[in-house]
């Protein structure tokens, strides 16, 4: 929720939006304090709220509804951690239209809070629609492209380079720890590893060699 509330975040802000971030943050990461409690959103603003953190606290006790009215008043924090929070399962990005079948589907036989569902995602709908428009790009889009970003982040690539050739190669001979200089090739092949090892700079961070 928090990931997903930042990167709808980062985008409005690119359109000047102004949103506080740290604070979205940190509601973000504590609107479900006390999930399993049948009030948790109150009782977790409580205790936050205890703590001295009465913005976050405001926060994770509306969680669940928007502050956004009117398509005249500007977005704000709640509206995209409440937002965040309906299209987050588990760890797992949904729509709003899937996760509005889960809750019909959950709660339907109930006609008063099906009518609430109803208007809850409505107005999510809404403010997504806002979102989307002024970013120019869809929620799912932005999250695609943060876990595109994020899997390139954890990769690792490893390069393997020997030593150059030095004079005495040419020999069918043991050298061991012996430093000897380098041939002309062996210099040719010093500076094309250099060559690329500079094409992949910054994200060539750590290089280790023996000490010959």
């Amino acid at each position: 929720v928090s990931r997903l509330a930042l990167i709808m975040g980062r985008y409005l802000n690119e359109k000047g939006a102004g949103l506080d971030l740290n604070l979205l943050q940190s509601a973000a990461l504590l609107h479900d304090l006390v999930r399993t409690r049948p009030k948790h959103a109150a009782e977790g603003a409580a205790i936050i709220e205890e703590h001295g953190y009465r913005a976050v606290a405001d926060l994770v006790r509306d969680h669940m509804t928007h502050s956004k009215k009117s398509v005249n008043e500007p977005l704000t924090e709640l509206d995209l951690l409440s937002l965040a929070d309906m299209m987050i399962k588990g760890d797992q990005f949904v729509s709003l239209l899937e996760r509005k079948a889960l809750a019909i589907e959950r709660f339907g036989d109930d006609h008063n809070l099906a009518a609430k569902i109803n208007e809850r995602f409505d107005r999510a709908i809404e403010i997504g629609k806002i979102i989307e428009d002024t970013t120019g790009l869809s929620i799912a889009a932005m999250w695609q492209k943060s876990e595109e970003e994020e899997q390139k982040s954890r990769e690792r690539r490893i390069f393997l380079i020997r030593h150059g050739m030095n004079r005495q190669h040419a020999q069918p001979i043991f050298l061991g720890q012996t430093d000897l200089p380098l041939a002309p090739e062996g210099d040719a092949q010093a500076g094309e590893a250099a060559r690329i090892l500079w094409s992949h700079r910054p994200n060539a961070t750590n290089i280790y060699c023996s000490d010959l």
